[in-house]
């Protein structure tokens, strides 16, 4: 490599560790991030909405208290409010409540994930060793993986997908080196690797599926030696996870039920399209130029595996296209037969796209550094690669500036519309917000509201709880403005009863097509309690 390469690359690499933390705390939060957050600080989905959503006035502060870390709340409080959701292992959310306690700001859980992020370009480029033998292929998969706007998002999300790739990653370097070594201290940290990845993930399951699948072709369906250190690696790793598979026993009802509809193909086919263009390219607007462009992504996808196919051995070969091709498969099949998973959500499909990443990377690093090839030939995989690292530096940008822009779509979702909704509500005065909705909204509304906004909120169809706590003369008369929040038929239908007062919707947006904020104002036909 020579050294503009190397200038290049370390740039690229500060660029995406740049964009990681660039305008973080700017950026909405979305119901799982705060569904999470609200865990590892030590309360129940169940428990926030017993003790806030009693119809008495609370501040903002007493909100955001639940997104932190509070003497109040122990390590015990977590590790029960984290259990009562047996989905989502503990291993990232008690890492992350020990960096958020360390550390006492908003962002600090975001940060938590970042963190994990970076540590994934040291095992991307061990990964790359173990399976090419070839330095140059892990300095390229490390830049594409730092400019890559999907890893940008996977970052800044205060979920455990950072983690989980680091998991995927070190276990896979973890296995190919114990297969070449064959030591007992390899396959030992390899067990260690799928504890953690079990403990990170529940889906892991599907990588250590795979891996299995792997060693049993490699080692041509014969009980040899790595295929028994395999099995018994697994079975420890297995055993390690014994405590959270008994939690999950005896918690079945907190395991989260999605329903979602039913993919079409067509929509299957845009969804990969438009996602795996957006593992090198998310201009976030989808203009033609940009469906071009993933396109052409695709193209050099269906190339980079013929090459990888022609150009290595079975064993390079194998493991990739399983990585690539098994959790896809379980989740398109899955998700046809009984909607559920949520198939159109790509934080699910991150071991296909690192199998990708891992692919185009061996593609162009052979490419650009092949003597075989003619100069003009080495040439054009080089503009080729700086092409996809200005595309990529392009979405960065993007993402900085976009304060919506996330992992999974938020535009039209209640995050992204608080957007709209929190300036609003910063200009008066002393306000205060009426609201049953969920509690999700609440909270990531709280991130983007002034200390001075209060709060009445109320349980959703609990007419007994409306009719004795919200009085809407007195609340007119103590605040400045008094706001409804993401307010469903019933709720708004209760409000208008009232003989004094009526719900006026605000505008939030210049087409005036969402209708969740209203404000109470006076009947034009009535008089004032």
């Amino acid at each position: 490599m020579t050294k503009a390469g190397k200038f290049l690359m370390l740039i690229v690499l500060l660029l995406g560790i740049f964009f990681r933390f660039a305008n973080l705390d700017q950026k909405v939060y979305s119901a799982d991030e705060v569904r999470s957050i609200l865990r590892l600080t030590g309360s129940t989905s169940e428990q926030f909405v017993e003790q806030v959503f009693a119809g008495d006035i609370v501040t903002n502060t007493q909100i955001q208290n639940y997104q932190k870390v509070m003497p109040e709340r122990t390590l015990t409080d977590s590790i029960n409010a984290i259990a009562s959701v047996p989905a989502h292992p503990p291993l990232y959310q008690l890492i992350t409540r020990f960096w958020m306690q360390v550390f006492n700001a908003p962002i600090s859980a975001r940060v938590s994930s970042i963190l994990f992020s970076l540590i994934g370009f040291a095992c991307v480029y061990w990964l790359c060793i173990e399976l090419f033998k070839f330095s140059l292929v892990g300095w390229v998969a490390i830049t594409l993986l730092a400019i890559s706007p999907f890893h940008i998002l996977v970052a800044q999300n205060t979920t455990q997908y950072s983690l989980c790739m680091v998991t995927i990653l070190l276990s896979s370097a973890a296995l190919l080196k114990a297969l070449r070594v064959g030591t007992k201290s390899n396959w030992l940290i390899y067990s260690i690797t799928l504890a953690l990845g079990f403990y990170t993930h529940l889906f892991f399951n599907l990588i250590v599926f795979g891996q299995g699948i792997y060693v049993v072709i490699r080692e041509r369906l014969r009980l040899s030696k790595n295929l028994i250190a395999y099995f018994l690696a697994s079975l420890g790793g297995i055993l390690m996870f014994t405590p959270w598979i008994w939690v999950i026993v005896t918690n079945v009802e907190g395991l989260e039920k999605n329903r979602h509809p039913k993919p079409t193909i067509p929509e299957i086919v845009r969804f990969l399209i438009s996602d795996l263009g957006n593992v090198f390219i998310d201009f976030h607007d989808q203009t033609r130029s940009e469906k071009y462009f993933d396109f052409l992504i695709l193209i050099l996808i269906a190339y980079s595996l013929y090459f990888l196919c022609r150009h290595t051995a079975m064993k390079v070969w194998l493991f990739i296209l399983i990585l690539i091709g098994l959790t896809s498969t379980a989740l398109t099949v899955t998700d046809l037969i009984k909607p559920g998973i949520g198939l159109l959500r790509s934080r699910y499909f991150l071991p296909s796209y690192l199998g990708i990443q891992l692919t185009v990377a061996y593609l162009i690093a052979n490419s650009i550094s092949s003597t075989s090839l003619k100069i003009w030939q080495q040439r054009l995989w080089q503009l080729i690669f700086v092409s996809l690292i200005s595309l990529g530096v392009i979405s960065g940008v993007v993402i900085s500036q976009s304060r919506d822009l996330a992992l999974d779509d938020q535009k039209g979702t209640a995050s992204s519309l608080n957007l709209q909704l929190a300036p609003v509500i910063n200009k008066a005065e002393q306000p205060l917000i009426i609201s049953e909705a969920t509690h999700s909204f609440v909270l990531a509304l709280s991130y983007l509201v002034d200390d001075k906004v209060k709060y009445q909120l109320v349980k959703p169809d609990d007419l007994a709880e409306w009719e004795e706590k919200i009085n809407l003369s007195e609340v007119y008369n103590n605040f400045s403005d008094v706001f409804v929040y993401v307010p469903d038929k019933p709720f708004l239908d209760f409000l208008n009863k009232d003989k004094n007062f009526e719900t006026e919707l605000v505008p939030t947006s210049p087409e005036g097509k969402h209708k969740i904020l209203y404000r109470i104002i006076p009947k034009k036909s009535g008089k004032q309690a």
